[in-house]
C-alpha cells in the first residue's frame, strides 16, 4: 500500500511476490504498474559474496507494489539502508551526522537512497508512516523513499543481518558493495568519531562516480540484528 505525507515524502509498504500468482498480479488494480522479474520466482537469494550480480531488479522492479514506476530508478545508482531507529548503533550514526553526511554525498551525486525498515510489528524499530516521517524530519535524513518490509521477505532475500546494513547498486542494476557503512565496528565503536571512520559507502559511491574499481566490495556489517518476524 502507498502512503504520502504533508512533507511530500512517500512511504511504500513492501510485499513479497511469492504471495501472489501470476494471474493475481495481472488482475491487481492498485498500484497501476507491477513489474515481474524471473529472479524472484526462481527463489534467488543474495549470498554474502554475491557482488556484481543483478539483484537490484528483485527489490526495486518487483517487490515494491506502489506508484513508483521502473523509470524512477533506471539509470541511477541506488543505496539501500536497513534501519531501526531504536537500535543504539543506528542512533549514533544519526546523532553524529554520519548517516546524513553519507546521504548528502549520495544526493549530490544523483544517487537514489532507499531506507528500509524490516522490523516486524511489535518489535524494536517497527513504525507507522507518521512516525517514519517524523524521524526523517527530526534527524534531517535525506532518503528518497522509506520502505516498509514488516514481513521481512525483502530483508531476508537480501541477507540483511544488521541495522545498519548497506548495499550499493550501480546504474546497470549490479550490486557493487554490501556490508557495514564504515570500519568503525567493534568494541571501540562507542568512543570513535564516526566522521573520521573509513566510510565504505562513500568510497564505493566515489569509485563508481570516478569509474574506478570498488576498493572494498564486501565488509562485515555491524549493529543490532534485524528484528524479523518470527
Amino acid at each position: 500500500s502507498f502512503f504520502s505525507t504533508s512533507s511530500g515524502i512517500r512511504f511504500v509498504k513492501i510485499y513479497s511476490l511469492f504471495k501472489f500468482s501470476v494471474n493475481e498480479l495481472a488482475s491487481h488494480t492498485k498500484p497501476l504498474n507491477i513489474y515481474v522479474n524471473k529472479l524472484e520466482f526462481s527463489g534467488s537469494k543474495l549470498e554474502t559474496n554475491d557482488i556484481n550480480k543483478y539483484f537490484i531488479s528483485v527489490l526495486i522492479f518487483t517487490i515494491i507494489l506502489s506508484y513508483i514506476s521502473l523509470s524512477n530508478f533506471k539509470g541511477n545508482t541506488v543505496v539501500l539502508e536497513w534501519t531501526n531507529h531504536d537500535c543504539p548503533y543506528v542512533a549514533k550514526h544519526y546523532a553524529t551526522g554520519n548517516m546524513q553526511h553519507t546521504q548528502k554525498q549520495a544526493k549530490e551525486e544523483g544517487v537514489v537512497w532507499l531506507t528500509i525498515i524490516s522490523s516486524a510489528p511489535g518489535t524494536q524499530g517497527y513504525v507507522l508512516p507518521d512516525k517514519a516521517n517524523e524521524l526523517t524530519s527530526t534527524r534531517n535524513a535525506l532518503p528518497n523513499h522509506v520502505l516498509f518490509d514488516p514481513e521481512g521477505d525483502v530483508g531476508k532475500m537480501y541477507g540483511a543481518k544488521t541495522t545498519p546494513h548497506m548495499y550499493v547498486i550501480d546504474k546497470k542494476g549490479i550490486l557493487r558493495y554490501q556490508g557495514a557503512i564504515d570500519d568503525a565496528g567493534g568494541q571501540s565503536f562507542w568512543t570513535k568519531n564516526l566522521l573520521e571512520a573509513d566510510n565504505y559507502v562513500k568510497n564505493a559511491l566515489s569509485d563508481l562516480q570516478n569509474k574506478q574499481e570498488i576498493s572494498t566490495k564486501v565488509s562485515k556489517p555491524y549493529g543490532c540484528s534485524v528484528k524479523y518476524k518470527i
